[in-house]
């Protein structure tokens, strides 16, 4: 109301002194900016009581233009939240098999909060959207060749989720404190999407990611992405500079046995290496299963936030 006072005072001085100075208007443009930039960060306490005296989770739903339905998601708020400060943001995304709980189920709130209290990680959000984006017939068909452009959930996440978190929650809204990671068929669309927007995310995590080749030497890993170019005595280190992926940081694991994306994987890390694409590498014992990542759950969150890795 205060702001609507003004520019009627503002206007009524212009209308009656034609000789008002041009710094008037420039103070009219400087109000209307201020309106449209307060409307364009609509915070929400989403009906929990802020600051939290402790963590919270709460379900969430998006109505998706991309996704043609209604999208849920989960969005973990660390101890403090709403105090004042802003926080960085990781999105994570699930296995084909499971739903956006899935990381949550599998513990990862408890071992934030503990990580965080024991000052070993910077306090963050964490956001987990539903992925399974269709049928896992038309997945498999999409993948068969190994090559595909975004699909709807690359855009879901990038053009509606991203803007609507960053609009209503405490956030640090740049590429070097959005970070996005997931397992499995998560990780595969995690990675994807980070190479496809290194402008949005400065980190990005592929836990046993079910990558859809299972070679990236050459300029495969260029085919992979941009899959309507063609590759030929391309320099792919300068292309990769090009493209801005030289200023994404990647984790990539995968376990010992019965993994069967552990080739795959350790071939997309030295392809990315090879192309200066700083990428941390963790075989684990274990299988392709998410508490095999869980396990070493310190490991990948000190990789977003907070201290160094040994």
């Amino acid at each position: 109301m205060k702001r609507s006072a003004v520019s009627r005072a503002i206007l009524w001085e212009l209308k009656t002194n034609r000789y008002q100075s041009i710094a008037v208007i420039a103070l009219i443009a400087m109000v209307v900016l201020l309106s449209f930039g307060c409307a364009g960060r609509d915070r929400d306490s989403f009906g929990i009581d802020l600051p939290l005296a402790q963590s919270q989770v709460i379900s969430l739903t998006l109505e998706s233009e991309c996704m043609e339905r209604e999208m849920p998601f989960m969005v973990y708020f660390p101890q403090g939240y709403g105090g004042g400060d802003a926080y960085p943001v990781w999105y994570a995304l699930h296995g084909y098999g499971s739903t956006e709980s899935m990381w949550l189920d599998a513990g990862i709130g408890k071992a934030a909060d503990e990580l965080i209290e024991g000052g070993e990680i910077d306090p963050m959000i964490m956001v987990f959207p539903l992925t399974r984006y269709d049928s896992l017939e038309i997945i498999q068909a999409d993948l068969a060749d190994g090559k595909r452009e975004e699909s709807r959930m690359d855009r879901f996440l990038c053009e509606e989720l991203i803007p609507y978190i960053d609009a209503r929650c405490d956030t640090i809204a740049s590429s070097e404190c959005r970070y996005i990671g997931g397992f499995s068929m998560g990780g595969m669309i995690a990675l994807r999407t980070a190479f496809h927007h290194p402008d949005l995310f400065g980190k990005a995590g592929g836990y046993s990611p079910a990558m859809p080749s299972s070679e990236y030497s050459g300029t495969q890993f260029e085919e992979w992405l941009y899959p309507n170019d063609t590759f030929e005595e391309v320099d792919v280190a300068a292309l990769a500079r090009e493209n801005s992926l030289t200023s994404l940081k990647v984790w990539l694991d995968c376990g010992t046995a019965n993994d069967p994306f552990s080739e795959p994987i350790q071939s997309l890390r030295d392809a990315l290496r090879k192309r200066g694409i700083p990428a941390e590498f963790r075989l684990y014992d274990g299988g392709h299963d998410i508490h095999n990542v869980m396990d070493n759950i310190e490991e990948c969150l000190t990789f977003y936030s907070g201290g160094e890795i040994e």
